[in-house]
């Protein structure tokens, strides 16, 4: 039996076999997406391969419609264009980046694009003083294996 079908125990024929019919979504209205239907990151740091990242997966859920949402990006330069691009799209906006895990239980994962390792230990220790044990940090080196698998030509950082 495929895992689109459900057993009906509650019908069943002369025979006494059980009738299948199209199973059901528990919890979750058709039509409709909830928050759990998506992935939830925050981009951390508008390095150039931060930069070209965040570009890259906006692109990428836009016009592949992708279950991906972008809540939040951190840099310290408000003006940088990308940044002023994300506030434009209602984004949250940080210039401090560990106000990010102020956001925490609305995060899936926080690309940390900053290279920053004592920032890394900073926000570990945020999460766990909010008690959050859902948010993931995931380093540069990570988001260099996501490009890996977007099947680009250039790397992060724009060579061939």
């Amino acid at each position: 039996m495929s895992e689109t079908q459900a057993i009906d125990i509650s019908n069943t024929e002369s025979k006494g076999s059980p009738r299948t019919e199209p199973a059901k979504p528990k919890g979750k209205t058709p039509g409709i997406a909830t928050s759990s239907d998506f992935v939830r990151i925050a981009i951390l740091g508008m390095t150039p391969a931060g930069e070209t990242f965040a570009e890259h997966m906006l692109e990428k859920i836009q016009l592949e419609e992708r279950p991906i949402r972008i809540v939040a990006v951190a840099d310290p330069n408000p003006d940088h264009p990308v940044m002023l691009g994300f506030q434009y799209n209602n984004t949250e906006v940080f210039t401090d980046y560990l106000d990010v895990a102020k956001m925490a239980e609305d995060i899936d994962i926080i690309f940390d694009m900053t290279n920053d390792r004592l920032l890394t230990q900073k926000l570990r220790l945020e999460l766990l003083e909010r008690k959050n044990r859902h948010t993931i940090i995931a380093s540069e080196q990570v988001a260099r294996l996501v490009w890996i698998f977007f099947n680009e030509d250039t790397d992060l950082l724009g060579k061939k």
